[in-house]
């Protein structure tokens, strides 16, 4: 059995790293980054709660958000050890983790259970939006004794 990278995974991982480094950076960010002011776009959102809604469509436009969802449903509908080597690469090469975290939230917390045992009517309902960035999916949950 061979557990090795196939060449295509590998280039998707770099094109989602690239993809990152290249189209995840706003305006404040490359400012602070040729000022050396620190004070950029990451920064000024966290401080101020703020959510990168443009930096989360360009992940959808690039696909990311599709990645293991049924293509029916506006996905890719990759294997799942290639959508976690996107999603390392993309991690790698945004600058901004809260973005990154979320977008994984998402895809695994919201997005994979609709589609594995979500109902069909489910599915069409959300998965489309979900996938496209014009829906964005909250995962909740409580445990006796906690909430």
């Amino acid at each position: 059995m061979d557990f090795g990278w196939t060449d295509e995974q590998l280039a998707r991982r770099a094109a989602a790293r690239d993809f990152a480094t290249r189209e995840l950076i706003d305006d404040a960010d490359a400012d602070a980054d040729s000022s050396g002011g620190g004070s950029g776009g990451i920064v000024a959102r966290d401080r101020e709660s703020r959510f990168a809604r443009d930096l989360w469509e360009r992940c959808a436009k690039f696909g990311i958000l599709g990645l293991s969802v049924p293509v029916e449903y506006g996905g890719a509908e990759i294997d799942l050890p290639t959508a976690m080597l996107v999603m390392e690469g993309l991690g790698e090469g945004c600058p901004d983790n809260g973005l990154a975290f979320a977008l994984n939230a998402q895809l695994w917390t919201v997005q994979r259970p609709i589609a594995r045992f979500g109902t069909a009517e489910q599915k069409q309902r959300y998965l489309p939006g979900l996938c496209n960035g014009t829906l964005l999916g909250a995962h909740a949950l409580t445990e006796p004794e906690a909430g």
